[in-house]
């Protein structure tokens, strides 16, 4: 029935309830919490030099196994002479104390790390480069990737693009049902990949650390 309103003299259907209409940031959460949404952080790194001395593929793999379990991190570390350029994937809810427990590692006197220079930072990506975490060590004698003379964005899109492109071999590799992949990121990285030289024009105190 319909209920007149003495003071507007509205009609008013007391069946019908308007609802609430949701806010921008209810529609975004909404949709947020419906996908899975992953960050992605790549780093370029200089070890100490006893560590470059060592084993460093193999310390490297045991230093990042506790992160693989603990924050369900997938990515790539390749390893060049006394650089390292990591790529690393997580889920957007583990990002935070990934990288608040890897940041504590990096600053500790005992630290295997020289420097560590953040060149790209992503988050809320809808899928991840890698479905597993790769650590290989690279014997470049050269790369065609120069960068030292680009400027900053450049250098730093070129690092990123590179690893990127190493993921998608790593990918296509996996569905022909290859399980080995350190040949395919080794024929692969001089093309795609600056060399250390190179890479030391990253590691500067312009570069946000």
């Amino acid at each position: 029935p319909l209920k007149m309103i003495p003071h507007n003299a509205a009609f008013v259907d007391e069946a019908y309830q308007e609802k609430k209409r949701p806010d921008l940031y209810s529609i975004v959460k909404k949709i947020r919490d419906m996908r899975p949404a992953h960050s992605r952080l790549l780093y370029v790194a200089e070890v100490k030099e006893r560590a470059a001395k060592a084993n460093l593929e193999s310390d490297l793999t045991t230093y990042f196994m506790e992160f693989q379990h603990k924050y369900e991190m997938t990515g790539l570390l390749l390893i060049l002479n006394s650089f390292c350029i990591h790529l690393i994937e997580t889920e957007a809810d583990h990002f935070r104390d990934l990288v608040l427990e890897l940041n504590a590692r990096v600053v500790d006197k005992a630290s295997i790390y020289k420097g560590m220079w953040v060149v790209h930072f992503c988050e809320e990506k809808p899928e991840r480069l890698f479905d597993l975490w790769l650590c290989k060590s690279i014997a470049m004698s050269g790369s065609s990737k120069e960068i030292k003379n680009l400027v900053d964005h450049e250098r730093y899109w070129t690092v990123y693009e590179g690893m990127c492109k190493i993921a998608a071999k790593i990918k296509k590799d996996k569905e022909k049902g290859k399980s080995e992949f350190g040949m395919t990121i080794k024929q692969n990285a001089s093309d795609l990949i600056p060399s250390a030289e190179e890479l030391g024009s990253i590691a500067t105190e312009q570069e946000m650390t």
